[in-house]
């Protein structure tokens, strides 16, 4: 009878050498037509109300508010 022994063992990872040598492409790396970008912006009120959001300083060019 043999015995394999899986808890414990070393298991390979199909991913590493490509997360070590930096080949590994994350979210962060691709870039499609028209898209955008987000950022969390964060207010230094502590209890404020939201009256206008506009991206026009951000994407100069744009019509973007609510």
């Amino acid at each position: 009878m043999t015995v394999h022994h899986i808890v414990g063992a070393s298991v390979p990872r199909k991913e590493g050498w490509d997360k070590v040598t930096g080949a590994a492409r994350y979210i962060d790396d691709m870039v499609l037509p028209g898209m955008f970008y987000g950022a969390t912006v964060r207010s230094n009120i502590a209890r404020g109300k939201i009256s206008k959001i506009s991206f026009d300083r951000a994407w100069p060019g744009t019509n973007l508010s609510w």
